[in-house]
């Protein structure tokens, strides 16, 4: 009886060890790394040229071509570094915008002729280069403007007209802004009044007659 219990003792510990035997032969078959053959190198290999030849191959037809029009400035392919300075000059005469008296006659071909004080708004007749006589008050504009250039970094042309700032007994003072630099005072220019053998020239008297006509 002993004997049968011994012998089926050792039967079940052999089974049990080989069934450990064969699921530990499994469990490291299955950790163990898998190591690739020659064959399944190659096919990755070639797979990841096919892969990088497609990349190539799409980068080079998203690559763009020039042309020379491309280089050519348009309303659609316009110049990022073009300055726009020429376009804002003016291409033709320079107008003043504002009433000017005398617009084409110099400061310096202006002859006073006759001054009138001691009224609330004094005059002063100023003869222009073509014997023209015109009244004029304080805050009037006369004669051809001055173009001058307004500094800075664009250093644009400007259009300055001379005004009457003062009338005088015996001269009128000419005043316009000073761009040479910033919080200068006006400029001044003064108009002498002419000699009384001045007076009697034909200009001023044709110009004195056309006043009064």
């Amino acid at each position: 009886m002993k004997s049968s219990k011994i012998a089926t003792i050792l039967l079940l510990t052999c089974l049990s060890a080989c069934w450990n035997t064969q699921e530990e032969d499994k469990f490291e078959q299955a950790a163990a790394p898998k190591v690739a053959t020659e064959e399944e190198k190659a096919a990755a290999a070639k797979a990841a040229a096919d892969a990088l030849a497609k990349a190539a191959a799409a980068a080079a037809s998203a690559t763009r071509v020039f042309k020379d029009t491309d280089f050519t400035e348009a309303e659609q392919n316009r110049d990022p570094f073009r300055s726009f300075v020429s376009d804002m000059l003016s291409k033709g005469p320079m107008v003043a915008q504002r009433t000017v008296l005398m617009p084409n006659t110099p400061i310096d071909d202006m002859r006073l002729i006759a001054i009138i004080t001691g009224i609330d708004q004094p005059r002063a007749m100023i003869v222009d280069e073509q014997g023209v006589g015109y009244v004029t008050t304080r805050g009037d504009f006369v004669g051809r403007a001055d173009v001058v250039k307004s500094g800075g970094a664009e250093n644009l042309p400007v259009t300055l007209n001379w005004r009457v700032e003062r009338i005088r007994e015996n001269e009128v003072v000419l005043a316009r802004e000073d761009l040479s630099g910033p919080n200068r005072p006006p400029l001044t220019r003064v108009i002498p009044l002419h000699d009384a053998d001045e007076e009697n020239s034909p200009e001023i008297s044709a110009a004195r007659k056309g006043d009064q006509g």
